[in-house]
């Protein structure tokens, strides 16, 4: 094991950050449920977890041009989360019907936004030593 992490560079650990903001993420997401407007998007959850899965993969094992595709598909997952919610999150601002942002809706859009950005960093930096 230490070898294994001796040849991992600090793109590996933002990596693996990006991982864990992502399962947060999913798990809030399905734990709401939705709105009364929206349900839980199976395509969003798809994306989070084939993304998951693929980044567990690709910290394992480098596999250069794959590094960006966990990226883009929390990207998705964030977008199609987004776009959901904002009927709910015009609702919300002018007060329409009493409804108030859940701490549910703040962990799923807080983890999503920053598995992103953690996403992207980690494939621009290296994972691995040279």
């Amino acid at each position: 094991m230490r070898t294994f992490l001796q040849n991992k560079a600090a793109g590996w650990y933002i990596f693996g950050v990006s991982v864990v903001l992502a399962i947060i993420a999913v798990i809030a997401y399905v734990a709401r449920g939705g709105d009364i407007f929206t349900q839980v998007d199976p395509i969003a959850v798809i994306c989070s977890v084939v993304g998951i899965v693929l980044s567990l993969i690709l910290m394992w094992k480098d596999v250069k041009p794959l590094e960006i595709v966990p990226f883009v598909l929390y990207f998705v997952t964030f977008l199609i989360f987004a776009g959901s919610e904002i009927e709910f999150i015009g609702n919300v601002v002018y007060g329409t019907d009493g409804q108030a942002i859940d701490p549910a809706f703040i962990v799923t859009a807080v983890c999503g936004f920053l598995s992103v950005i953690c996403g992207m960093v980690a494939c621009i930096m290296k994972l691995e030593k040279e």
